[in-house]
Formats: C-alpha cells, sequence, structure tokens
C-alpha cells in the first residue's frame, strides 16, 4: 500500500500591479502518487478583496490567480491535493496583503 500524495514544495508569489489588481503565481511539486488525482489552488479575499479558483492533473505546474480586486488588502492562498477517493490529503495555506 503506497502513501498518500503530499505538497513537496511551493512557492506564492505576489505579481500584483497597480491598477491591474492582485495577481498571484503558485508554483508547486506534488509527490508522483499513483493515487494522486489532482491540486486545487485558491486566493480568497480576507476583507473586501475577490477570489479565484484553478485546478490541474499534473504534479508540477503553476497557477496564475487573478481575483480581480483587492488591492492593498489581506488574502489568503491555498493548496489542496486530492486523492483518487476524493479525499483532500495534503493542505498548505498563507496569507498575503497583495502588494
Amino acid at each position: 500500500m503506497s502513501d498518500s500524495p503530499t505538497i513537496e514544495n511551493y512557492d506564492v508569489q505576489d505579481n500584483t500591479n497597480p491598477g491591474q489588481g492582485p495577481r498571484y503565481t503558485v508554483i508547486y511539486t506534488v509527490s508522483s502518487d499513483s493515487q494522486f488525482e489532482e491540486v486545487k489552488a485558491a486566493t480568497i479575499g480576507r476583507e473586501n478583496g475577490g477570489a479565484a479558483f484553478d485546478s490541474s492533473t499534473q504534479t508540477s505546474s503553476s497557477f496564475h490567480l487573478s481575483p480581480g480586486y483587492g488591492q492593498g488588502t489581506e488574502f489568503t492562498i491555498k493548496l489542496l491535493v486530492y486523492d483518487d477517493d476524493g479525499a483532500v490529503v495534503a493542505i498548505v495555506e498563507e496569507s498575503d496583503t497583495a502588494q
């Protein structure tokens, strides 16, 4: 029996530009495992900011998320890894003020 997939590494980059709103790049690598199904990413404004979501079935890639509005406010950025049963088996979360 193999172990569940894990997040081997990740990096969150704040690419926010004045007049263009919050923009985040999330680069990740998930352990290659036969039970891996997909990874989902989210940026969610904690105050009056927007939200953006994406998903991928690749074990190593990046997401480019543009929540639309909320520059200068705090965002929660999350990665969730799902196994082939649809269960969340790994989560990372961090906060950032969109600058």
